[in-house]
This record gives C-alpha cells, sequence and structure tokens, in this order.
C-alpha cells in the first residue's frame, strides 16, 4: 500500500502537522483514559539577535567608511547641510554625527586622517 498524500487524504497532513509542532517541544500528560499524551509545547520563535547585531554592524561600518573617505571639514560640511533640510534629513544627520567606534573604525580606511 502507498503512503501517498493522496492515499490517506487528511489523515496525514493532520499526523504532519502534529508531529511538526511536537518536534518544537512537548509535555507529557495523563489524559482521562490514563494514556500518554504527548502535547505540544507553544513554539515563540527567539528575538532575531544576529539580524540586528550585522545591521549595527552594516551601519557603523558605512558610517565609518565615509567617514574614513572624506576629510573631517568636508564631512562637518555634509552633516551641516543635511541639518538644515527636512526632518528625515536632520535625523539622517543625527545618525551621521561622529562617534567613537565610528572613528575607531575609520582609522582603517584613513589612518592619516587621525
Amino acid at each position: 500500500m502507498s503512503m501517498s498524500k493522496g492515499g490517506l487524504g487528511r489523515s496525514q497532513g493532520v499526523i504532519y502537522t502534529s508531529r511538526r509542532r511536537l518536534s518544537h517541544g512537548k509535555t507529557f500528560t495523563i489524559d482521562d483514559n490514563n494514556l500518554i499524551v504527548a502535547q505540544p509545547i507553544g513554539y515563540r520563535p527567539a528575538f532575531p539577535w544576529r539580524g540586528v547585531m550585522i545591521i549595527l554592524v552594516c551601519c557603523f561600518s558605512m558610517k565609518a567608511f565615509v567617514m574614513g573617505i572624506m576629510s573631517e571639514a568636508d564631512y562637518a560640511a555634509r552633516l551641516e547641510q543635511l541639518n538644515e533640510g527636512v526632518r528625515l534629513e536632520r535625523v539622517a544627520a543625527w545618525v551621521m554625527q561622529p562617534d567613537p567606534v565610528s572613528g575607531a573604525i575609520a582609522g582603517f580606511w584613513a589612518p592619516s586622517r587621525h
């Protein structure tokens, strides 16, 4: 007898769904008929800390690269130009302000700058 999905219909889908939910964790309880029954633990994915860290590293690296290839006077002039713009440009100017982390990373791209 073939165990294809068409052969069992909905029953096989229910079994696969149940097994998938149980694969994320389970607890065992005894029901009214004194049978041991596995119950799935609620699946809650973890916060994507790795993705957040990758985004932060990329942002600091991009900011440091721009700081490294431009002179300090030119970078300050561009920040002033952004500060005079609309709200989004002012937010960008605030984010692009020099900080110790970006300054340290900028040393890799322009060692003669400091």
